[in-house]
Order: structure tokens, then C-alpha cells, then sequence
């Protein structure tokens, strides 16, 4: 079932680097949450640390409280992996175990919570698992072969069966498009809109399109430059980030303007050795290229078989034989 995340001053640190500061939000249950902002800004930091995956990293730890339906996932008396079975996550680019079958990549998860399951049981979960992630009638005839032999989009699909096998309820998902080519992307689209019913989805993204059509609540990050930590700027519904926010910074990113300098004319804008180029309309004239030396001025046509110059050229093209012409001329 969906849960609700809440995150109350949350503080992201890499020893003592500050990478993300004072974030505060509400991811509401069946929903499709998006994060877009500038690379570097934070946002995949900030979505590892809703399931504790950036503990990972020697030297990682978070400052403030994450709780899902009021459960504090920080907690002395929460285990990391209990929180990682609730909290699945699909990454950037499709990873399937590459010496595992289709099956197999479904069940491991299972199998690495020690869950045993009879054989009926796992063959029912491999297909609504499947199922669920718009594989199943795809690859239901080849389930013994290496998932690594699956393309892009089914490889990235095979993962996110595999994720919610293990049932969780928030379902991570960071660019899981980036990889992908535009009918993979769509077919991934689509799941997402229908796993939602089902999950708490939260999705990281640097297409705007992507995150105007998926998702129903989008945040917006920055980061205020090299060495600074990222922030949140604002988080609204989709509708409203898209058409009129109300920070300047998510109008620009949006717009595409985040970190673009004022376009230069190709006619006014500076020269590489710094002269000023002339202006629309004062460009110097080119000079015509004469002829090289030895040429005739008018050079005449040779075609052989028809005889020479342009005459025989018309007289072909008129349907007049060489004969003809060739008669002409001998006649006194």
C-alpha cells in the first residue's frame, strides 16, 4: 500500500561537506512526485536518502528527520534494509543481474531477504510481477534466458519488476529514461502512470516534457554555484510549476534559461581575434572569382560522335541526326 513521506529540515552531508541543505517537503501517497533542476543540485543525493541508500557512502549522513506515516526512518531502532524492502529504487541505467534468467532477476530480491517461497508462489509473483511492469507477454516464453539479453527499455522494465516483486510502497526512480530510445521512454511512461495507483512513486528527471506528462507534483532544486549545497526552491502541483510559478528560478529552468548567457548575434556579436563585426546589413561585399588564366571565356561544348559547339548540342536535343548536319555542310 502507498505511504506518505514527510521530511522536516533534512541536511545532507559528505564528511563535512554540506551537499544539500535545509529540505522540507510532503510526497503524498498514490502520486507521481518529480525532482527536476541543474545537474548537481542535489536532487539524486536527495532521493537516496529516502530509503538510506546514500549510506553507501563512506563518510554520508543526513542532519533532520524523513518519516513514512510517521515513522522516522533515521531511527535508533530502524534496520537500513528494512527501510530499503519498503522503499525500492530503479536507477539510471538498467542493471539486471547479467548471469541470472529473467526469473531468476525477478526472485532475487526475495531471495535476498531469505523469504522462502514455494515453486508455485515464485512462478505467480515472476508473472504479476511481470505483469506489472508491461513485460510479462514480452518475454513469458523465454524466462530460462539472461535478462542481459533483453534491449534497453525491457532490461530497464525487467528491473522495475524486479523492485516491486518485493511489494514495497514508494517506488524510487532516478532518470530512468535517460538511456532509453523515445518508444522505450513512452513505454516506461505509461507504467508509471499505472503503477502509481498502486505505489508512492518519486521520479528524478532533466526532461521537462517527461515531468509535465508523469507526474502530479513537481520540486524544484538549484544550487547557487561550485561548492555550494543544493536547496529546495519550491514544490507545487505540476499544472501550476509548468504554467505560472512563483519563483523566477523554476520560470527559467523551466523555460530552459537556467545557466544560458544572453544569445550573441551571428552578425553583431564579437570576433574570435576581438574586433567588432559589422552590423546586419554593412557585411563587406564578396569579391567574383575570375577565371583561371589559360581559359577560354567561352569555352565551347564537345561532345564526341555529335560534333562541336552549342549547334550540335540543339540539334540532338531537337531531334536533328548528325547526318544532316554533316550533309549541309558539303553540299557547295
Amino acid at each position: 500500500m502507498a505511504q506518505r513521506i514527510d521530511v522536516k529540515d533534512l541536511n545532507i552531508y559528505y564528511g563535512d561537506f554540506l551537499a544539500v541543505q535545509d529540505v522540507g517537503m510532503t510526497i503524498e501517497p498514490q502520486s507521481v512526485t518529480a525532482f527536476i533542476g541543474p545537474s548537481g543540485c542535489g536532487k539524486s543525493t536527495f532521493l537516496r536518502t529516502l530509503n538510506r541508500m546514500h549510506e553507501v557512502i563512506p563518510g554520508a549522513r543526513v542532519e533532520g528527520t524523513v518519516a513514512m506515516e510517521g515513522v522516522d526512518l533515521y531511527g535508533d531502532d530502524v534496520d537500513p534494509v528494512a527501510v530499503r524492502r519498503q522503499v525500492g529504487m530503479v536507477f539510471q541505467r538498467p542493471n539486471p543481474f547479467p548471469t541470472m534468467s529473467i526469473k531468476e532477476n525477478v526472485l532475487a530480491g526475495v531471495k535476498l531477504n531469505n523469504k522462502r517461497i514455494s515453486k508455485a508462489d515464485a512462478e505467480d509473483l515472476v508473472e504479476s510481477s511481470l505483469r506489472g511492469a508491461n513485460l510479462w507477454n514480452e518475454v513469458k516464453d523465454r524466462l530460462d534466458r539472461p535478462g542481459s539479453g533483453l534491449s534497453g527499455g525491457q532490461q530497464q522494465r525487467l528491473c522495475i519488476a524486479r523492485a516491486i516483486a518485493v511489494k514495497p510502497q514508494v517506488l524510487l526512480m532516478d532518470e530512468p529514461c535517460s538511456a532509453l530510445d523515445p518508444i522505450s521512454t513512452l513505454a516506461i511512461e505509461d507504467l508509471i502512470a499505472e503503477l502509481k495507483d498502486e505505489y508512492t512513486i518519486v521520479i528524478v528527471t532533466h526532461n521537462m516534457q517527461q515531468a509535465a506528462r508523469v507526474s502530479d507534483r513537481t520540486a524544484f532544486f538549484n544550487i547557487a554555484g561550485t561548492g555550494k549545497p543544493g536547496r529546495l526552491i519550491e514544490m507545487d502541483d505540476t499544472a501550476t510549476m509548468f504554467s505560472s510559478p512563483p519563483q523566477q528560478a523554476s520560470a527559467d529552468a523551466i523555460s530552459g534559461r537556467v545557466g544560458c548567457p544572453e544569445p550573441v548575434s551571428p552578425c553583431t556579436g564579437p570576433r574570435r581575434d576581438g574586433a567588432p563585426a559589422p552590423g546586419r546589413g554593412t557585411r563587406p561585399q564578396r569579391r567574383r572569382r575570375r577565371p583561371p588564366r589559360g581559359l577560354a571565356r567561352h569555352a565551347t561544348c564537345v561532345t564526341p560522335g555529335i560534333g562541336h559547339g552549342p549547334s550540335s548540342i540543339d540539334a540532338r536535343a531537337s531531334g536533328v541526326g548528325h547526318q544532316e548536319e554533316t550533309t549541309k555542310a558539303r553540299s557547295p
